[in-house]
């Protein structure tokens, strides 16, 4: 209505000064109101006092490459033209002109939806129509082999697998979307929270001090709700339930020598009762050297080569990326999903960035030269250990043992080592330049293996 009033006054201005002159005819009577606005049928819902056009197409239509057809006042042209291809996954702004005015509007298509409702467990599943998935996760320890979700569907669409069949959800699930001629593919992916006990001196997570224990434990309860800190001294008093637990997490990185509470009687008792009745543990950096207190090695047979960085020797290697070869365990969950690098012929996964600085903490097992081993073969045999990694530069895992693991039997649960000086979570500052402080930018590798082995021993 502004735009018209101005029209009308300069209209009104040109008649009075140019009256004898022939004047200046502006022509304002013209009709810009679109009158339909459809898609192979589907008709749109018009606004014109808002400007708005909303339309809803049918299932499986692609939104880039939609051609409205256009119904105008006698007179009237539009851009973009009736009939013409425009990308319609965003809003798109059609303008009407009819003589000397004309009018905007923006036009905003939505795809039928034909799933209301995914529900398993009694959780409404996240549907994303755009992506053409669907997640939920369940309570912990729901056993994802035998679930029978809930499909609630549109009049005549149909599911398969179908409304309330058994699937099992292990890894993630093709369902495929029917209606009329339309079959649409959505990636259903339903986990389970792993029950975890982040294992620590430290009395309470808030009196974490070093800042890689506190940085795995930052992002431990972001990624997993469920997990919960225990400290030592819980189990010494007998006030922590460990058999709560799927698997308990200790990440050690302070010390070499292993804090005397983690020998305390108490404690060893607890854990060991914990190990015989199944549980699992995964030990990380020094925290590697347990597995001898534990019973999971036979005496002698903790990891023969621990040493570390002090303060001011955190520059690792300016040039040279660092990570984890597992040539011959390609398949081991503890490895899905990495990013491989891509300069090495056998499978391996950089977990620290050239230029970053840390503090070298590593508890690792040296198999030519001492410990009494010799060759890999002799190491299994000897520690009834699986090598599942070596560093990047020892494919065939006949010097180092950098993770290992130790199955599950009947006597016992499962265990897993992460000893690697590569495997760190917290990014020191330039010892020369406090306010440099470069990012790992293989963090993600990290947190991916240690999110994939914790699902693992849950299991």
């Amino acid at each position: 209505m502004k735009r018209i009033l101005s029209y009308i006054i300069a209209l009104l201005l040109l008649s009075s000064c140019e009256k004898n002159n022939g004047g200046i005819a502006l022509d304002l009577s013209g009709n810009i109101a679109i009158t339909s606005f459809s898609v192979n049928g589907a008709k749109g819902t018009i606004d014109t006092a808002k400007g708005t056009i909303d339309i809803t197409l049918p299932f499986g239509t692609d939104l880039t490459k939609v051609a409205p057809v256009i119904d105008l006042p006698t007179g009237a042209t539009v851009t973009p033209a009736s009939g013409a291809t425009v990308n319609m996954k965003n809003a798109v702004r059609f303008r009407v002109i009819n003589g000397n005015i004309y009018k905007d509007y923006t036009a905003t298509a939505s795809e039928e939806t034909v799933i209301h409702a995914f529900v398993v467990k009694g959780v409404n599943a996240e549907i994303d129509n755009t992506a053409r998935t669907i997640k939920a996760t369940v309570p912990s320890g729901t056993d994802l082999t035998v679930l029978t979700p809930g499909i609630q569907l549109v009049t005549g669409a149909t599911a398969t697998p179908d409304s309330g069949q058994v699937v099992d959800f292990t890894d993630p699930v093709i369902y495929k979307i029917t209606k009329g001629q339309v079959t649409i593919d959505y990636t259903v992916t339903i986990t389970s929270p792993v029950k975890v006990a982040f294992l620590s001196t430290a009395a309470t997570a808030n009196d974490i001090a070093d800042p890689d224990e506190k940085a795995a434990w930052t992002w431990l309860i972001n990624d997993n709700p469920e997990a919960q800190f225990m400290s030592f001294a819980s189990i010494k008093n007998h006030s922590a339930d460990l058999s709560t637990y799927g698997a308990i997490w200790w990440h050690e990185d302070n010390t070499q020598d292993l804090p005397a509470i983690a020998f305390d009687a108490a404690v060893i008792s607890a854990l060991k009762t914990y190990y015989a009745n199944g549980g699992s543990f995964l030990l990380t950096a020094y925290g590697a050297k347990y597995v001898e207190g534990l019973g999971i090695v036979p005496a002698g047979k903790a990891p023969n080569n621990s040493f570390g960085d002090p303060a001011g020797k955190q520059w690792l290697e300016p040039n040279w990326a660092w990570g984890i070869s597992f040539k011959g365990h390609e398949d081991h969950p503890a490895f899905a999903g990495l990013t491989l690098t891509p300069d090495k012929p056998y499978a391996t996964a950089y977990t620290l960035s050239n230029g970053t600085y840390r503090l070298n903490h590593t508890a690792q097992w040296y198999i030519p030269d001492w410990g009494g081993y010799g060759t890999i073969a002799n190491w299994r045999a000897q520690t009834g250990g699986i090598d599942l990694g070596s560093t990047e530069w020892d494919g065939d895992h006949n010097t180092v043992v950098t993770m290992a693991e130790f199955p599950r039997t009947a006597e016992h649960g499962k265990a897993i080592t992460i000893s690697s000086g590569c495997y760190d979570w917290y990014s020191e500052a330039d010892p020369a330049n406090a306010a440099n402080q470069p990012v790992n930018s293989y963090l993600p590798n990290v947190k991916k293996m240690t999110a994939n082995v914790l699902k693992y021993l849950n299991k």
